[in-house]
């Protein structure tokens, strides 16, 4: 069975609400399991930036993360965020973008 990366946005007044909105068009759209999106995961994972750096960098670096030639400052969070992110049966990673909008990402199964 084979993986690939997703992205999906979702509204809410919490996380919870908004991964529940994400959740549900991801099903619309492709089926709810094994859909290489949201709709194959069970749960997610709420990670905050650090000071200075804004949520969509904050992804990036999660996604590109390399042991190599992270920054030390972050090396052992992003590390841990990666191992959960890179995990297709793991459970999706949440970013609060602003307030009401947030961004589920990872790897999931199809």
């Amino acid at each position: 069975m084979g993986a690939c990366t997703f992205g999906r946005r979702g509204c809410g007044k919490t996380d919870k609400e908004a991964y529940e909105d994400a959740r549900r068009d991801a099903g619309y759209e492709n089926g709810h399991i094994y859909s290489g999106d949201l709709g194959s995961k069970d749960g997610y994972l709420l990670t905050t930036p650090p000071a200075g750096i804004n949520p969509m960098e904050w992804m990036r670096m999660i996604e590109d993360f390399d042991p190599d030639t992270a920054d030390p400052k972050h090396k052992a969070q992003l590390q841990r965020l990666f191992n959960v992110y890179e995990d297709k049966y793991d459970r999706a990673l949440c970013i609060k973008l602003e307030e009401g909008q947030y961004i589920f990402f990872g790897w999931a199964p199809m």
